[in-house]
């Protein structure tokens, strides 16, 4: 009952958070409705609407336009559409001449509301705690990028958020189901479609696998490769290419930026992790702690590794600060690892001295606060999204990035 109560508290405060950024995601919708009817994700019957935005975002393949962005988060919409179809049959006529926000932002806040939910059960099957379970989620929900970017449209984050999440909960219900762990090449290779960051975890708990649960192994191999052959196959009869653009490494090669944005990824009072949820600097606690206990050290270095490999990769984007967007975009592919730390913090607090407890409760208390406010603007007001073009556009002039004295959050 609880995570359905969790899910519903979070979709609830998502859907009706107003602050809308269809930005690149904006085809997303429209390639579903076009899976949907059969015909490969070509948006081919929506050349108005492309034309109206510029054919922003937008390939040709085989004399079709499709867009240049992954198909996994498509997928994930096409029961959505189909559903929105039935019950609005004009949905589908507005389609060829809109963008539909709203619904995109609906169905952004379904699926990351659902990768909360799934985090609650993950952190309660771990610490047995619902106290615990429920603070980390609503630091997940509340506190980080969930709220102020990956769920104001249907960007590639939240439902990555969501196949990672998945894939820990499997991992953690797995010490009591041995079976399970060999699902979790499913989850893991969705989340290689919807975004190709997820080759980083991966590789770690592929490489978890072969040293800890090597029968685990098989059946996560398979799975994985079940589900890149059918992406194989629809992407060699759509483009001729069983590997698109948008996956080749070539888009890493910010050398000249990489010192920078390793520490803006962090720090930035634009793009910094730890200025716009403060809150997850508990997680380094949370760390030393999860890899002092026996139990389960082998996964947290795997999960503290993708974090840092993660972290690592995105400061390798020429572009690391990802154009107009709202806080650490780049780096909201880790939360579920990072507030995973977070909740042994949390656990830790009762081993502390009464003293020391009321200190760094109070401590935590304060950070999510300042967590949550500043998520909180970037959900319900444009002013910090305005802030990317005024007073100039931030991809000319980059070192706005480090400006304490325009913060977007302060707008």
């Amino acid at each position: 009952m609880l995570p359905f109560v969790v899910f519903a508290v979070a979709f609830v405060v998502f859907a009706v958070s107003p602050v809308k950024t269809p930005y690149d995601s904006r085809w997303s919708i429209h390639t579903a409705a076009s899976l949907l009817h059969g015909e490969g994700g070509s948006l081919g019957a929506y050349r108005p609407v492309l034309a109206t935005n510029d054919f922003y975002a937008i390939t040709t393949c085989r004399g079709e336009p499709r867009t240049i962005f992954p198909i996994g988060v498509s997928v994930l919409a096409t029961p959505m559409v189909a559903i929105a179809s039935l019950v609005a049959p004009s949905f589908e006529e507005r389609l060829a001449t809109s963008v539909p926000a709203t619904f995109e932002k609906v169905v952004a806040s379904f699926y990351g509301a659902l990768a909360v939910a799934f985090f609650f059960m993950l952190v309660q099957a771990r610490f047995g705690s619902v106290p615990i379970a429920v603070t980390s989620a609503a630091v997940l929900a509340f506190g980080t990028s969930m709220w102020s970017m990956a769920t104001r449209a249907l960007w590639q984050h939240g439902p990555l958020m969501l196949m990672l999440t998945v894939t820990m909960l499997l991992l953690e219900r797995s010490k009591q189901n041995p079976k399970l762990a060999g699902f979790v090449g499913l989850p893991l290779a969705a989340a290689f479609i919807i975004r190709p960051t997820a080759a980083i975890p991966i590789a770690v708990l592929g490489c978890w696998l072969l040293i800890y649960n090597r029968r685990a192994l098989i059946g996560t191999v398979l799975g994985g490769l079940a589900v890149a052959a059918v992406w194989f196959a629809f992407n060699i009869a759509t483009c001729g290419s069983p590997i698109p653009d948008y996956f080749l490494p070539g888009r890493l090669d910010g050398q000249s930026t990489f010192a920078e944005a390793l520490a803006g990824n962090l720090v930035s009072p634009a793009r910094g992790l730890l200025v716009f949820s403060p809150v997850l600097l508990f997680a380094i606690p949370g760390f030393v702690r999860a890899v002092r206990a026996r139990q389960d050290r082998g996964l947290a270095l795997a999960y503290g590794l993708i974090v840092v490999l993660h972290w690592i990769a995105v400061s390798h984007f020429p572009h690391w600060w990802a154009g107009h967007s709202y806080g650490p975009r780049l780096m909201s592919d880790i939360l579920p690892f990072l507030v995973y730390f977070v909740a042994f913090a949390l656990a830790g607090l009762a081993t502390l001295p009464r003293r020391s407890r009321r200190a760094a409760a109070a401590c935590f208390g304060v950070l999510m606060l300042a967590s949550v406010a500043v998520h909180l603007d970037g959900a319900t007001r444009y002013a910090g999204w305005s802030w990317n073009v005024l007073p100039e556009n931030v991809d000319a002039a980059p070192a706005r990035l480090w400006d304490w004295r325009d913060p977007p959050f302060l707008r």
